[in-house]
């Protein structure tokens, strides 16, 4: 991460003739590994604060730091800032915090890459990916693609190039960063200009500028204007271009960007020249020239002093065009750009001819073969280089599609082993409670019988105490009849005795009792 709103960037390099003369444009991929897309001038006095704080700090905020310096410091001086991405690297690495490693790797692969060092980037910027990607880091993720298509376009590896920043818009257009996505898709734009399709290269690149066109003024939007501004000059739409490029110049002035500058000070130079305006496109080259030296683009300046050169030589200024050319050739020697070098020696020898330095032009025209025969040597080796990369990048597709397949089943498996155990755990919880409830009418049912049975017994009991006491009553009573009847009698018979024995006062009551006992 990195102090302020930042939104790292690189560059594409491409190799151009546009009315006999020879340019690289600096078109801008997208580098986005952050969450802002709009770049600051690098302060000073940022950058010194960090450097005032650094020799106080230790490991991951050490790490961060040298990552901040390393950024801001790469706009316009990637030799200086390159020094303190390998710190950060080689302190991250021993800490074993993953994030913290790709974060790093990143960094330094942003560096190599402004320097030219494109393998040794794609090795860094591979690392990332896969750091990223077992940490799945979805942004990350994007901008390492993006970063491995922009070093893939500068070895003129268009496919596998293409591949990478149509991965890195596809996550971007998932995430629903527009700003990202329309940065990809002009990358894509300019891929497709460098496949030779100029009509499918317009399209999208227009598409990307039409939405950015809300944005605010930035480095994304400068990056897509300048990538329409170099299609549509490849096109011969000058009039197009050349507002394109001016406004893109404009937004790249403010931010600062060097390199940047140059380049889109080159496409107008380059518009001036082919309308016939030799001193307007002399002018516009020469500001490229200083840019590219303040900027440290060493590969701009090979290219842009074979521009001023060309320019020299149409007004008939010959020893002035040799001495750049000759300056050319130096740098690119020393630098190994075989491209540059090849058309610097190529505009060379016929001026070394002209001027009357045949020996000297017959060892730059012998230089100039070799050079050639190399380049198509390396030409061939790039295009089966390309086709194995093809070819990998086919079968890592394949795998992936696989993978992704095998993973779906996978899902689709589990969900149907949800299903079943869910479906099996419904059926038991139903068996339980079907049961459960069997359990419980069977026990209200032989409760129901309990109680019947009972009250029956208690029905029973009764009867039998209602009939026990009937016979009780009835022996009672016939007890009762028998035994006083008896003893009535008895008395009867006794009083008629007495009445019968005694006076008649006497007689009279008895015989009175008598008639009641009758």
């Amino acid at each position: 991460m990195h102090i302020g709103s930042c939104l790292l960037q690189g560059a594409l390099y491409s190799t151009l003739r546009v009315a006999g003369i020879f340019r690289t444009v600096r078109t801008l991929s997208l580098f986005c590994a952050f969450l802002f897309v709009r770049i600051p001038c690098p302060g000073q006095t940022t950058l010194d604060s960090m450097l005032n704080v650094l020799p106080s700090q230790r490991n991951a905020e050490r790490v961060l730091t040298l990552g901040n310096i390393a950024y801001e410091m790469g706009l316009v001086d990637p030799i200086k800032a390159k020094t303190y991405a390998e710190e950060a690297v080689a302190i991250a690495v021993p800490l074993g915090d993953s994030a913290l490693v790709g974060s790093s790797v990143n960094d330094l692969g942003l560096i190599e890459h402004r320097l030219g060092h494109f393998h040794r980037a794609i090795e860094l910027n591979r690392r990332a990916l896969r750091i990223r990607t077992a940490l799945q880091d979805t942004m990350g993720i994007a901008a390492s693609h993006s970063k491995i298509g922009a070093a893939m376009v500068e070895l003129q590896q268009f496919d596998s190039a293409l591949y990478h920043n149509q991965a890195a818009e596809r996550v971007y257009h998932a995430l629903g960063d527009r700003v990202r996505e329309a940065m990809s898709r002009g990358n894509s734009g300019r891929l497709y200009q460098q496949m030779g399709d100029l009509v499918k290269a317009e399209t999208v690149t227009r598409d990307a500028v039409a939405m950015l066109q809300n944005t605010p003024a930035g480095y994304a939007k400068a990056n897509t204007l300048g990538q329409l501004a170099v299609i549509l000059q490849e096109g011969l739409k000058e009039a197009e271009s050349l507002p394109m490029a001016q406004k893109a110049l404009d937004q790249y002035t403010q931010l600062g960007m060097r390199s940047e500058m140059a380049s889109m000070a080159n496409i107008i130079g380059t518009v001036e020249r082919n309308r016939g305006d030799l001193k307007a496109a002399l002018r516009w080259f020469t500001q490229a020239q200083r840019w590219s030296e303040e900027g440290n683009d060493v590969s701009g300046q090979a290219t842009f002093l074979t521009n001023m050169a060309e320019v020299h030589a149409d007004v008939g200024e010959f020893q002035e065009a040799i001495d750049l050319l000759e300056r050319s050739v130096r740098i690119s020697e020393a630098e190994g750009y075989t491209d540059q070098l090849v058309t610097a020696l190529d505009n060379l020898v016929p001026l070394l001819e002209r001027h009357g330095d045949t020996r000297n032009a017959l060892r730059r025209h012998k230089q100039m073969v070799a050079l050639k025969d190399s380049l198509y040597i390396r030409e061939r080796v790039s295009a089966l280089s390309e086709m194995q990369v093809k070819y990998e990048t086919e079968r890592t597709e394949n795998d992936l599609l696989e993978s992704v397949m095998n993973a779906e089943r996978q899902r689709e498996e589990l969900a149907q082993q949800r299903l079943r155990i869910i479906a099996l755990g419904g059926g038991l919880a139903l068996l339980v409670l079907i049961t459960v409830l069997s359990i419980h009418v069977q026990r209200l049912r032989h409760k129901s019988q309990l109680g019947a049975q009972v009250i029956a017994e208690r029905e029973k009991g009764i009867r039998a105490v209602l009939a026990n006491t009937d016979a009780e009553r009835k022996r009672i009573a016939a007890e009762l009849h028998d035994g006083v009847g008896q003893q009535l009698t008895g008395l009867k018979f006794r009083l008629e005795d007495l009445a019968s024995r005694n006076n008649d006062a006497g007689s009279k009551q008895l015989t009175e009792v008598l008639s009641i006992a009758a």
